[in-house]
């Protein structure tokens, strides 16, 4: 008998833990802070507050290539925030001398100039916090290159009139060519 009430004192302990568990508010019944909200500056009726965004390259890779050969180019870029964006956004990318830029680009809102030297990409304002873009660009090599030759001088810069930390907005890379 004594076994047979332990067990029930047991079941009832777990009861009553449960219950008083529940009756805590759950993380979905907590309140949240309020986003961030665009409101009209007097003027033009497109106007509005700009967000405190901070756009950063985090990722830039480019694999090596033969001569006259294709790579790809992709850069990663995020929204460390505190608010999403509420401009749009540009990815300018200088391709390294003697190399050229060839589509498809990715996304299709990049232009590349008549050279190939330079691609601009475009993104829509609503990036969130911590949210992603992503640009590929195809990057030919001549094939007069040399074996073994480093093409440098790739620069990557993304900008916003929203960014308030210009400080992580450009990478540099070469291209190795072998």
């Amino acid at each position: 008998m004594p076994r047979i009430r332990a067990s029930i004192v047991s079941r009832v302990t777990l009861v009553v833990a449960l219950c008083a568990a529940g009756a805590a508010p759950a993380a979905a019944d907590q309140p949240r802070p309020q986003p961030h909200t665009k409101t009209a500056r007097p003027g033009p009726p497109s106007a509005v507050d700009p967000s405190r965004s901070d756009l950063d390259i985090v990722a830039l890779s480019v694999g090596g290539v033969l001569p006259g050969g294709t790579t790809m180019l992709r850069v990663l870029i995020a929204n460390f925030g505190p608010d999403e964006t509420a401009s749009t956004a540009t990815v300018r990318v200088t391709v390294p001398g003697g190399a050229a830029a060839v589509g498809p680009f990715f996304p299709p809102s990049c232009t590349p100039d008549a050279s190939g030297g330079t691609v601009v990409c475009t993104f829509a304002p609503g990036l969130g916090l911590l949210k992603t873009a992503t640009v590929q660009i195809p990057v030919r090599v001549p094939s007069d290159i040399a074996h073994g030759v480093t093409l440098s001088g790739g620069r990557v810069a993304v900008s916003s009139p929203d960014d308030t930390n210009s400080g992580n907005n450009t990478a540099s890379f070469a291209l190795q060519v072998g």
